[in-house]
């Protein structure tokens, strides 16, 4: 659940979301198909929201151009049977908006914008990501491992966004997210976007993801004890990742 900019409550999903590889050919081209055919195993398997381009799809490394083909490519693939989010989120707010302007024309039911690196104070930049949003729901992104410092939670309520993905895997921040969020858009931050809470800790959680430049240690004891309980994620193909002077 989330609110419009009008305020009226709406649904762009309920229940697990992930954030989807992005699959690279030999060569380190985008692999479009077997990108798109990840995504429609993954909505067969009970999904219902992925994100196109975001941190764990290697969003560093990919041109406006590819990020456009492969959101319109995960869009065919899954056929509108749930929703598609767009990753956004640049260094600066001329590129966060530029990247945002195209995945409104691509058709992206939704945003995903990360913070920018060094700034204390991402409201300008989300007040010009959000105006070239048009409408579109934009969740702001805290992950401050990759993008430090991230976002402040005294800054959440002020920020003109339908809800926030926190990466930062500290449950004192999502209890104080949640408590500065009440009456302004909680269902949104605690319906809509529970997956972050769940499916997106830190990255040495899931070995699966790395590759031999993302060597990762193994998780712990209380990353372990935070994932009891809950089932693996299914790796995608073996595939390529793009080599490190790409990044």
């Amino acid at each position: 659940m989330h609110r419009s900019l009008t305020g009226v409550p709406e649904v762009l999903f309920s229940g697990v979301g992930v954030a989807l590889v992005t699959l690279f050919g030999p060569d380190g081209s985008v692999d479009l198909a077997a990108t798109a055919a990840h995504a429609d195993r993954l909505v067969g398997r009970g999904v219902q929201a992925v994100v196109v381009a975001g941190s764990t799809g290697e969003a560093s490394t990919l041109t406006g151009a590819e990020r456009v083909a492969l959101l319109g490519a995960v869009r065919s693939a899954v056929a509108g049977r749930v929703a598609v989010l767009a990753g956004t989120g640049a260094p600066s707010a001329r590129q966060a908006v530029a990247l945002t302007r195209d995945a409104v024309a691509q058709g992206a039911d939704g945003l995903l914008c990360l913070s920018p690196p060094g700034g204390a104070d991402p409201r300008g930049y989300y007040g010009e990501v959000a105006a070239a949003a048009a409408g579109v729901p934009l969740f702001a992104y805290h992950f401050p491992r990759v993008s430090p410092p991230g976002i402040g939670v005294e800054l959440l309520p002020e920020l003109p966004v339908q809800g926030v993905k926190d990466s930062s895997g500290d449950p004192d921040r999502l209890l104080a997210s949640s408590t500065r969020s009440a009456g302004r858009c909680t269902s949104g931050r605690r319906r809509c976007w529970r997956w972050p809470v769940r499916w997106a800790p830190p990255a040495r959680s899931w070995r699966w993801r790395t590759s031999s430049r993302r060597s990762a240690p193994e998780p712990s004891a209380a990353t372990r004890r935070r994932n009891a309980g809950w089932p693996k994620p299914t790796p995608p193909p073996a595939t390529g990742h793009r080599t490190d002077s790409r990044r």
